[in-house]
């Protein structure tokens, strides 16, 4: 494991800076709020990745459990973010949540369930659920997301892994047979535009989150707490044939 800011390449977040593509965006420069996200996720970050271990995973059985734990976190959580955004009250709502639509990756997650054979003989897979169903769910765990910047520090662990992502659709295309276009959409994601898409991110956050240590807190405290919801849908994910 690499020191604290800077979590493992083949992790679920991949932030720091490694020579060569993909990864030649990153830099070792963070602003404040950025640098008190990573040492505060650091410990949850070394949890998800030991229990995930990604970045050796060769066992499709795994992997599709895998997917089932993103799949049941992200159902719900996307609209909770897309609503707090939408509440934040600044700039202009209607051209931030279309920012926000347009950097989802659950209609990849969606592909990548049907092309694994988790979907119903309706065709709708695990994705496909709809949001409110997970307050009747035995597992509804969600970060609680009290004003925008926490929901803006929940985003930095999403957006975060979408650069893990990049490495670990590179092991899992010849690991297992996959590729962008079967089974490994998600991790795939938006290819080579992940980087500037990371940078874009970058600057809204520091825009979005006003300086303070109330801000700060709310931030890093709601990234912490998404962390843990989401190894909390995995480990039940994990306890669940695929």
């Amino acid at each position: 494991m690499l020191p604290v800011n800077a979590p493992a390449p083949g992790g679920i977040l991949a932030h720091a800076a490694h020579p060569g593509p993909p990864l030649d965006w990153m830099t070792t420069t963070d602003a404040p709020l950025l640098a008190a996200l990573r040492a505060a996720t650091a410990e949850a970050h070394r949890a998800i990745d030991d229990l995930l271990q990604l970045d050796r995973l060769a066992d499709l059985a795994r992997y599709r459990r895998v997917l089932s734990g993103f799949a049941s976190f992200l159902v719900p959580w996307e609209p909770r973010v897309r609503e707090r955004l939408a509440a934040a009250g600044s700039g202009d709502p209607d051209a931030l949540l279309a920012w926000f639509d347009a950097r989802s990756r659950l209609p990849m997650l969606r592909q990548d369930l049907a092309a694994l054979g988790l979907s119903g003989p309706d065709g709708a897979t695990l994705a496909d659920t709809p949001a409110d169903a997970d307050a009747h769910s035995p597992r509804p765990w969600l970060p609680n997301l009290p004003d925008a910047p926490a929901a803006w520090g929940s985003l930095y662990v999403l957006e975060g892994s979408a650069l893990g992502g990049q490495v670990i659709a590179r092991h899992v295309g010849p690991a297992l047979g996959l590729a962008a276009d079967h089974g490994a959409a998600y991790f795939h994601g938006h290819g080579r535009a992940t980087g500037a898409m990371w940078a874009d991110f970058r600057q809204r956050l520091s825009q979005a989150v006003p300086p303070g240590a109330a801000a700060t807190a709310s931030a890093c405290s709601a990234a912490v707490a998404t962390f843990s919801a989401l190894q909390a849908h995995f480990e039940c994910a994990l306890a669940t044939p695929a």
